[in-house]
């Protein structure tokens, strides 16, 4: 996988419930994705620049 320029939450519908860009300055996207996945109960995805997508949480899921 190249380099992940954003972090996207998607609930259990597959609804997207957020999109955190690593090319913005503001804060940690992987915490702030991390974060609304625990308050939606979904799954952050890792993008990178081909448009490849990864699941990186829950850790439950990636065993």
């Amino acid at each position: 996988m190249k380099e992940v320029i954003k972090y996207i939450v998607l609930d259990r519908k597959n609804r997207k419930m957020g999109g955190y860009s690593t090319k913005l300055q503001i804060g940690c996207p992987k915490k702030m994705a991390i974060q609304n996945a625990e308050q939606s109960n979904g799954t952050v995805f890792a993008v990178d620049e081909d448009g490849d997508m990864r699941e990186v949480y829950p850790k439950d899921k990636l065993k």
